[in-house]
C-alpha cells in the first residue's frame, strides 16, 4: 500500500455562500468545514453514491449544538468539487 492521495478541495460557488453563511450563523462551523474538507481530501469515498454524486452527512451534536451538515460532492483524481452544503437543525434547514 502506497503514501495516501490528498486531493485538493474545491467549493463551487453556492457551496462556497453556503460556508459564508454557516460561518456566520453556527459556532465553530469553520472547525467543522475544516474537519469534513480534510476527511473528504483522504478519503472521498466515505459519501454514499447518488447518481454522478457523493452524499456526506456530517451528524448533529446536541452537546456542541451543531447542526446536521449535508454535503454533495464529486471527485476525480486530482479534486474534490463541493457542489452544495446544507445545514439541518431537527426538521428545518438553517437559513
Amino acid at each position: 500500500m502506497g503514501p495516501p492521495v490528498l486531493r485538493s478541495v474545491v467549493l463551487e460557488t453556492r457551496a462556497a455562500e453556503a460556508v459564508d453563511e454557516l460561518t456566520a450563523s453556527v459556532d465553530r462551523f469553520d472547525e467543522i468545514h475544516q474537519a469534513f474538507e480534510w476527511l473528504l481530501a483522504q478519503n472521498p469515498d466515505v459519501g454514499a453514491r447518488y447518481r454522478d454524486f457523493r452524499v456526506y452527512v456530517v451528524g448533529a451534536d446536541k452537546v456542541a449544538r451543531t447542526p446536521e451538515i449535508w454535503l454533495v460532492y464529486s471527485y476525480d483524481d486530482k479534486e474534490i468539487s463541493i457542489r452544495a452544503i446544507k445545514a439541518v437543525s431537527g426538521e428545518q434547514p438553517i437559513d
